[in-house]
């Protein structure tokens, strides 16, 4: 009888040509490195049914419209070299972003609307596996001082049912970089060009992602995006009164910054409009915490990714 150690999971992705086909991937080159990986194998509607039969009546219950869903931290960092692709790259194209590569120099993430690629996932707990094709999502960055800078990634798939496999022998090859630790030398957050002494920031690209099915076809489909973001920090209204630049309405630009060289992340908007601002407390240091609604603009997306060394 097989028996599945909870602790050897492991999660592969590679990019989709044909949506819904899946793709080849590979254990000795897809394997992500990936923290807190939650599978749920099978998501759909009870359609309960009661049947009236006397002494056998009953309810028969039939589980429609399935799908699966995986949620994983992937750790923030650069691929290590100027010009190519994070190994997450399946994850962030899966989530609406276009990719533009700059050989030597940069690789950018920006949303798009049509046309969304979609990549296979093979989720893997020891001999257990599922392959689900036509995987979309969203994804959140959370960065706190002190920690580890994280990619949130929550991805739905078409449903097909996990089937035994067996593990396969040695260990992935992965070369994938070390986070670098959320810190005062390697992270900065400016609000309106103003850096801010932040304990803790959250940017959501904010995707509307459901499963669609027709009696055509079956899909996950991205509906909608409503990118924010959230930080908190001490206060200061010194320089910058930010209740009265709230009031104001004001269209702000943002910056996260974090790393350097070949493994520098950043994530921006040239406008985000501040929403309430509520009062915390950071270690006995009146804060703020302050969310943030992000917006495109006529010749800038509402939120951005670039890997590239510093300017």
């Amino acid at each position: 009888m097989a028996r599945y150690q909870w602790r050897r999971q492991l999660l592969m992705a590679a990019p989709e040509v044909t949506y819904g086909t899946p793709a080849s991937v590979a254990y000795a080159t897809d394997v992500m490195t990936v923290e807190n990986l939650a599978i749920t194998p099978v998501e759909g509607t009870e359609i309960n049914r009661n049947l009236d039969l006397g002494r056998n009546s009953s309810v028969v219950t039939h589980l429609v419209g399935k799908y699966a869903q995986i949620v994983c931290d992937v750790p923030l960092v650069g691929s290590g070299t100027l010009g190519v692709a994070p190994y997450y790259r399946s994850l962030l194209l899966a989530c609406g972003m276009a990719e533009t590569i700059v050989a030597d120099t940069s690789v950018t993430y920006t949303p798009i609307d049509d046309d969304v690629p979609s990549c296979t996932l093979s989720a893997r707990i020891e001999g257990a596996l599922q392959t689900i094709a036509g995987v979309r999502g969203t994804w959140e960055v959370q960065m706190q001082v002190p920690g580890i800078p994280y990619l949130r990634c929550t991805m739905l798939g078409l449903y097909a049912g996990p089937t035994h496999s067996a593990m396969p022998a040695g260990f992935p090859t992965l070369g994938h970089p070390a986070p670098i630790p959320v810190s005062a030398p390697a992270t900065g957050f400016t609000l309106a060009g103003q850096g801010l002494n932040a304990t803790n920031i959250q940017v959501a690209l904010g995707n509307t992602t459901s499963y669609y099915e027709s009696t055509a076809l079956r899909e996950v489909r991205i509906a909608d995006r409503n990118p924010t973001a959230t930080v908190t920090a001490e206060a200061d209204l010194s320089v910058n009164n930010w209740f009265a630049r709230a009031d104001a309405e004001e269209l702000l630009t943002v910056s996260l910054t974090h790393g350097s060289g070949a493994h520098r992340v950043a994530v921006t908007s040239s406008v985000a409009q501040i929403g309430k601002i509520a009062w915390t407390n950071i270690n006995g240091i009146a804060g703020l915490q302050m969310p943030l609604r992000l917006r495109s603009a006529t010749a800038t997306p509402d939120v951005t990714i670039t890997f590239e060394a510093a300017a």
